[in-house]
Formats: C-alpha cells, sequence, structure tokens
C-alpha cells in the first residue's frame, strides 16, 4: 500500500529506527559515561531537559508509526482500509497520520468512489498535516 519511492524510504527509515531504539536497548560505554556524569551534575531521570523529552517523543512517534505501517501490511487490505477512510470518505482523523508512511498509505484509498467528489481537498489537507 506504499508506493514505490515510499517503500524505499520507509525501509531506510526502519534502518535508522532500528539504529536508533538499539542505543536505548544496548548501551555504550560513552551513554554510561555521559549518563553518570548527567547524575552527578543533578540531572536525574525524570528531570530531563524539554528538549530531550521532545526528542524521544519524536522517536517514539516515527517507531510506533512505523509499527502501525508493518502491522497494516500484515492485515487485509480492507481493514487499513475501513481504519483509515471514514464511510463518507474522508480520511480517519489521527495523530499518525502525521506520517508520511501512514498518510501515503492512506492515498493508496483514493480510488474509492466516496472520495471521487472531494479528492483535491482530500489530498491537501493529506499533505498538509504530514509532520514526520
Amino acid at each position: 500500500m506504499l508506493s514505490a519511492d515510499l517503500r524505499a524510504e520507509f525501509g531506510e527509515e526502519l534502518g535508522r529506527l532500528y539504529g536508533k531504539t538499539s542505543t536505548y536497548v544496548h548501551l555504550s560505554t560513552h551513554q554510561i559515561m555521559e549518563r553518570i556524569a548527567a547524575v552527578d551534575s543533578g540531572r536525574t531521570i525524570g528531570y530531563e531537559s524539554a528538549a530531550k523529552v521532545e526528542d524521544l517523543n519524536a522517536l517514539i512517534s516515527r517507531g510506533f508509526a512505523a509499527s502501525l505501517v508493518l502491522i497494516l501490511h500484515s492485515v487485509s487490505e480492507y481493514v487499513a482500509g475501513d481504519w483509515l477512510v471514514d464511510s463518507d470518505g474522508d480520511t480517519i482523523d489521527s495523530y499518525f497520520l502525521r506520517s508520511r508512511f501512514v498518510a501515503g498509505m492512506d492515498g493508496y484509498f483514493d480510488y474509492k468512489s466516496e472520495r471521487k467528489d472531494r479528492i483535491g481537498a482530500i489530498q491537501k489537507a493529506r499533505t498538509e498535516r504530514i509532520r514526520f
């Protein structure tokens, strides 16, 4: 349900996410030393900077969106279509439609007859919604 260009980008995104999230599971010596230094300077868990929290939230959003793409590709297309497209043809409002990959999957369903009359507005809204 992803176009050929998005399929290639999605594969790269999965690789980047795997690499980035692996650093949370398998700490390097450098990361351990950074954490020790942070604690020594009074920065303990729960007192991260706003920028650190935003970075982590962005990573989690990308990870959940990628997981959603994989899950929706593991079920019948109509299941994905029912989850992304409302009965009147509108795109169902979801945080994850900010992902270019989930939005790309939504675009796969532009053939639906319920969308024909408003396809331009639907495509414009989809493009404007993308954040990651």
